[in-house]
């Protein structure tokens, strides 16, 4: 019995808890605690929600940001490729010339038709070719081949007696090579 007077009063001072703030009576103390919790978690999730916000865009920014970077290295690398490639190319560049000088068919009157060729040294390149005619007249002899070997790398020259001149005459090829390295 002892208990249900208990419960009895402890209903009642709830009851008169609840029902005095209505009639004007001071508040409840449990009530404005669940308002100021409530209000303070709304405060809370009003900071998180700009909190994101502020996330999500510093996201963005950075995303931006790798994105540039990504070119930036692919721009990089293609620089890279383009003076390695230069650097390349510039290597098999002429570094120096030097002028190559056949023997010559010698200086004769006896063949209707002589030549001569000579060759740029193993590794060279050949930049031209050329040739000059010797003997008693240079008016004795006619040139009807100055052209590149074709496999040699060197220089080959023909030339042919001007009918009727019988002079003694020779032709001596020349060749500009040069040197890549």
């Amino acid at each position: 019995m002892k208990r249900r007077y208990v419960v009895l009063g402890l209903s009642l001072v709830l009851a008169i808890s609840l029902a005095v703030p209505a009639f004007g009576g001071p508040g409840n103390p449990v009530a404005t605690a669940a308002k100021s919790a409530k209000s303070i978690a709304k405060n809370a999730l009003k900071k998180a929600k700009a909190a994101q916000t502020t996330a999500n865009t510093a996201l963005t920014t950075a995303t931006t940001a790798l994105s540039k970077a990504n070119a930036a290295q692919t721009t990089a690398n293609n620089a890279l490729t383009t003076a390695t490639n230069a650097n390349a190319n510039a290597n098999t560049r002429v570094k120096s010339s030097v002028e190559e000088t056949g023997s010559g068919s010698g200086v004769n009157a006896t063949t209707s038709t002589q030549s001569d060729s000579v060759a740029c040294p193993t590794g060279d390149v050949l930049l031209g070719g050329g040739y000059f005619l010797s003997g008693a007249n240079d008016n004795s002899a006619t040139v009807i081949a100055s052209d590149k070997q074709l496999y040699a790398g060197g220089w080959f020259v023909e030339g042919a007696s001007i009918a009727g001149a019988n002079q003694t005459w020779g032709i001596t090829a020349e060749a500009m090579c040069g040197a890549t390295s």
